[in-house]
């Protein structure tokens, strides 16, 4: 493949990706940048071979009776650098005991981390490399509080996060996918 047509592939891939409410880092070496807001959304699923499937315990669960552990899934809302826009990202329990870390270690609503994927598309050995960025400004910092929110636990039961934003701070009244001015580089 030539290289005109593998720049195409790539950019229809990341416009997909735009139109997504998640973050989406479908290949190896896909990486995003963002600043995580909120609190996180953290519920135990299995796999059905087409999604994720809400775990609903082990005596009322058909997978878990089947001989299936659940998995965690971990949810949190993202400004997304590159789209300035929010977004949720979320990923499996290493990658989510990864974002515990820099929680404890650096804080996360003050820090833009890049997340990386390193694992193939479809492969089960993927995992996502986090690390900090670059450190805001407090003015940065403010204008972040002031963001909507997407309510975690509603969009990843299915429902669309369009019905009920989540305020953030008294001046929370601007759409969730708005584009803002945040000049982080």
């Amino acid at each position: 493949m030539n290289d005109a047509w593998e720049r195409a592939r790539q950019i229809a891939e990341q416009h997909a990706a735009n139109g997504s409410l998640f973050v989406r880092l479908i290949n190896d070496g896909d990486k995003v940048e963002g600043v995580f807001l909120g609190e996180p959304h953290v519920r135990e699923v299995h796999w059905d071979g087409e999604g994720y499937v809400e775990c609903t315990g082990k005596e009322l669960c058909d997978a878990c009776e089947g001989g299936k552990r659940p998995s965690l899934r971990a949810s949190i809302n993202m400004f997304v650098l590159a789209e300035k826009a929010v977004k949720i990202f979320e990923g499996s329990l290493s990658w989510f005991k990864d974002l515990v870390r820099c929680r404890e270690k650096y804080g996360l609503d003050k820090w833009a981390y890049e997340i990386q994927r390193r694992g193939a598309a479809g492969s089960t050995k993927t995992h996502y490399a986090l690390l900090p960025h670059e450190q805001l400004t407090e003015a940065q910092h403010e204008k972040l509080l002031t963001l909507e929110l997407h309510d975690l636990e509603r969009v990843t039961a299915g429902h669309s996060s369009d019905e009920e934003p989540s305020p953030r701070g008294s001046a929370a009244k601007e759409d969730p996918n708005k584009k803002i001015a945040l000049d982080v580089a």
